[in-house]
């Protein structure tokens, strides 16, 4: 794939990065050749390649959702220090 020096000033504007005359050149034949190589990855062939195993059997562990009983909002509250419509009441944070 071919890259020309607009391009590269376009990707340099994108990622509000400065680049000099001198580099454009360079950065052009380097993205080039990145490109190359992907193009060359994503033209292999996989079908015959084994598919990944972990070796550490690991997976989500999630626990069933049950109801429970809630607690009792009297018994809480009766632990605060002030509450107002039965809420906890706490100095005002800034």
């Amino acid at each position: 794939m071919k890259i020309d020096k607009d391009t590269i000033k376009y990707i340099a504007n994108l990622s509000m990065i400065e680049i000099l005359e001198e580099e454009e050149e360079k950065y052009s034949k380097d993205l080039e050749q990145i490109l190359t190589y992907c193009e060359i990855i994503d033209n292999l062939d996989t079908s015959k390649a084994l598919e990944f195993v972990n070796p550490i059997n690991n997976s989500n562990k999630f626990r069933k959702d049950e109801v429970k009983e809630n607690l009792d909002r009297d018994l809480l509250i009766s632990n605060a220090a002030e509450t107002e419509d039965g809420m906890f009441k706490v100095p005002k944070v800034l």
